[in-house]
């Protein structure tokens, strides 16, 4: 057999026919790679497709908060502001919290002097105003927000 020959079993009917089981066999070998590559590259397509964030559902409400500390850049109080906002992720009715610090820009319509952003999503204007009314939102707010900031901006929306 020469190297890279697929091996053939002798058929009864003589050398033509061996050579054509052969050429099949090949064929097959071809047709299982090119499978098993349109499923490697449908694998990656669909892992990048799964990357994508899907659509917030109708009717949910986003809260964004931004604060601007009393001592701007003061690293101590934001760590305060932080940890405070990290206490409200428990409180029901959140589908996800997050928060971080401001994107410094040129660009004239980006407000960059905000020194920590908020932002929550509800599953709708029900959830939001339970979560305003919860006493561990309150109390996060007067004894850790509020004290620490000299301004507030709140903006809710929904789909």
């Amino acid at each position: 057999m020469v190297s890279g020959e697929i091996p053939c079993r002798e058929i009864i009917f003589g050398r033509h026919d061996r050579k054509l089981l052969c050429d099949f066999a090949l064929v097959l070998r071809n047709m299982w790679m090119m499978k098993r590559l349109m499923l490697c590259l449908l694998a990656a397509l669909l892992s990048s497709c799964a990357t994508m964030a899907p659509p917030a559902a109708p009717g949910t409400v986003d809260h964004v908060v931004l604060f601007w500390q009393k001592k701007p850049g003061d690293a101590g109080d934001r760590q305060k502001l932080i940890d405070a906002i990290e206490r409200l992720r428990v409180i029901e009715g959140i589908l996800w919290l997050d928060y971080g610090t401001a994107v410094p820009s040129e660009r004239p319509v980006v407000d960059d002097s905000f020194d920590v952003a908020l932002s929550i999503r509800f599953k709708d204007v029900k959830a939001l105003q339970s979560y305003e009314a919860d006493p561990r939102h309150m109390k996060e707010v007067n004894e850790v927000l509020l004290p620490l900031t000299k301004q507030v901006k709140v903006y809710d929306f929904t789909r």
